[in-house]
């Protein structure tokens, strides 16, 4: 069994890694954005960083869960989970304050240009109250993307975590013990 402490420094060191990527992918995107490079090549530029940084993440999250085991000989199921989740948390984390540091310092008119592009789709179809409600909520995007980010990234990386931990410490309830290491059954 290990404690607390240990599982939270390995996983705030992974999460740091892990979030870290999210939030260069995210500033890769701002700097192809300032290129100027638009239209079907920037739209494809994006699709393929996007796809490396989902890759990139599922990957080194299993690789993370997997070091966590291997140097951890007593780890059950549970606590392989449990790493998994502090992983995912501590990555939501960093990537959601990054997020909201661009948003707000590095790239605010991001917002703004979006909100102005749903007004004019959406202004035929929308009365004045709405549009007003719209704008009201502008002022708030930020706060509401840093814990859309914060509760999807959560999501997900718990997910993965129960995902992972099944594979690499499967647990055998039938057993004495209940919850032991693979390579112990």
């Amino acid at each position: 069994m290990t404690d607390k402490k240990s599982i939270l420094n390995s996983a705030g060191s992974a999460g740091l890694v892990l979030g870290g990527i999210s939030i260069a992918y995210l500033l890769l995107g701002w700097v192809i954005n300032l290129t100027g490079i638009h239209g079907i090549l920037g739209g494809l530029l994006s699709g393929i960083l996007w796809l490396a940084k989902f890759i990139v993440c599922i990957w080194l999250m299993n690789y993370f869960m997997k070091k966590y085991y291997a140097s951890n000989p007593g780890c059950t199921h549970g606590e392989l989970f449990k790493f998994g989740f502090y992983v995912a948390v501590c990555s939501a984390l960093l990537y959601s304050a990054g997020y909201l540091a661009y948003s707000l310092f590095i790239a605010p008119e991001m917002i703004s240009e979006a909100m102005d592009q749903v007004m004019e789709s959406y202004s035929s179809m929308l009365d004045s109250n709405s549009m007003e409600s719209i704008s009201n909520m502008m002022d708030k995007m930020p706060q509401i993307s840093f814990f859309t980010n914060l509760i999807y990234c959560t999501l997900f990386g718990t997910i993965l975590s129960a995902i992972f931990s099944a594979k690499i410490a499967p647990s055998n309830p039938f057993e004495e013990g209940g919850d032991k290491p693979a390579d112990e059954q």
